[in-house]
């Protein structure tokens, strides 16, 4: 116990002698030779919480077993069913998992050594000395710094987004003192002018299209083909979100990290950020066009409504299938800048290509629907 009083004096204590200037995670995981990291499912499921209701069905891993309450718009056994058998042939917690070893082991090399999660337990003392004795233990095995994740995965809002998230935090094993803490939502579907900022794995994280609702394409889309588009997407989401968090760390510069960190910036509404994260992706690796439907969705986060319009055109001249473009424009024009006339090709060309129906656009063009 004394020990443990000693090392709470060093957390709080940041005028006294223990304290130490806090580090970036590259100086502190580059420093040294061995840190720990571990990675757990928080809850340990896939979630799908899509219900306006706020139920959730719970899906428990590679079993199919229904964990928890039914959701209102999906109480008929065929789409229980449906993702039963996608997931009873897929474990979508494995695989997170190991997107992120893949990274961590990438970025850092063999060193980094992984270890057990914390075990947090209901007793606020309890869980303070179980800290401490951790952060002795981790020290005595060479760690002097422990990087925490835990993620979160599944198909959240109406619309049925699939997300992955990872939210981490780095410790000092010598004081317990945390210099790091982040969270990337790494989540499908386009970026889109019509979404919202916010959390994806909120229920009303994101504008609800009025055209789609829990008992129809939120689930459906994901169980088509025996699962072949959520196996595809999931693949993307979670290494994206893995790569986003190794760049987050400043340990590795990637393409893709820029991207699916662009993204994050975009739900925080750092929209200055995010445009540049969007151009650095997409000068690293210019087939993702993906980058410039971002970066143009962030300049209109910041004002700037004719740039961001005129990028969506630039984009649409090197991609003409971009259906994402298409739907900003159509945004932009009826929306924001009550030029319908122009938006209708562009909203008739973004539903073409599969993008929901927006009743905003529909109002300002007159569209029947």
């Amino acid at each position: 116990m004394r020990r443990w009083m000693l090392l709470a004096g060093c957390i709080v204590s940041l005028a006294g002698g223990c304290a130490t200037p806090r580090q970036s995670p590259e100086q502190a995981l580059r420093a040294n030779a061995a840190p720990a990291w571990s990675s757990e499912a928080r809850p340990d499921h896939f979630v799908v919480s899509i219900s306006p209701a706020r139920q959730t069905l719970q899906l428990a891993g590679s079993t199919g077993l229904l964990l928890g309450a039914s959701i209102s718009a999906l109480s008929n056994a065929k789409h229980r069913r449906a993702m039963e058998e996608v997931l009873n042939a897929f474990d979508a917690g494995k695989v997170f998992d190991e997107r992120i070893q893949a990274a961590l082991n990438e970025a850092l090399g063999p060193q980094a050594k992984r270890t057990a999660p914390f075990d947090e337990g209901d007793n606020i003392k309890e869980r303070n000395e179980a800290f401490a004795a951790r952060c002795r233990d981790l020290r005595k095995a060479g760690h002097d710094w422990v990087l925490d994740l835990k993620t979160t995965y599944g198909l959240f809002g109406t619309q049925g987004r699939l997300v992955a998230a990872i939210e981490g935090t780095l410790y000092e094993t010598r004081n317990g003192r945390k210099h790091w803490r982040g969270r990337i939502a790494a989540a499908s579907d386009p970026i889109l002018a019509s979404d919202k900022p916010g959390d994806p794995t909120k229920p009303f994280g994101f504008k609800v299209s009025s055209k789609l609702s829990a008992e129809e394409d939120a689930v459906t889309r994901w169980t088509k083909d025996q699962g072949a588009a959520f196996r595809g997407v999931y693949e993307a989401v979670t290494s994206g979100a893995a790569e986003a968090l190794v760049q987050e760390l400043r340990l590795k510069t990637s393409a893709k990290g820029a991207y699916w960190l662009g993204r994050q910036a975009m739900q925080d509404k750092d929209f200055e950020r995010a445009a540049a994260l969007f151009a650095q992706a997409y000068q690293l690796d210019p087939s993702i066009i993906e980058a410039e439907d971002g970066r143009a969705v962030a300049l209109a986060g910041m004002g700037d409504l004719a740039g961001a319009a005129a990028l969506a055109e630039q984009t649409l001249q090197a991609d003409p299938k971009d259906a994402a473009a298409h739907y900003n424009l159509a945004w932009w024009y009826a929306v924001k800048m009550d030029a319908a006339e122009k938006a209708k090709p562009h909203y008739e060309a973004a539903l073409g290509k599969g993008l929901p129906r927006c009743k905003d656009i529909e109002k300002k063009i007159g569209k029947d629907r």
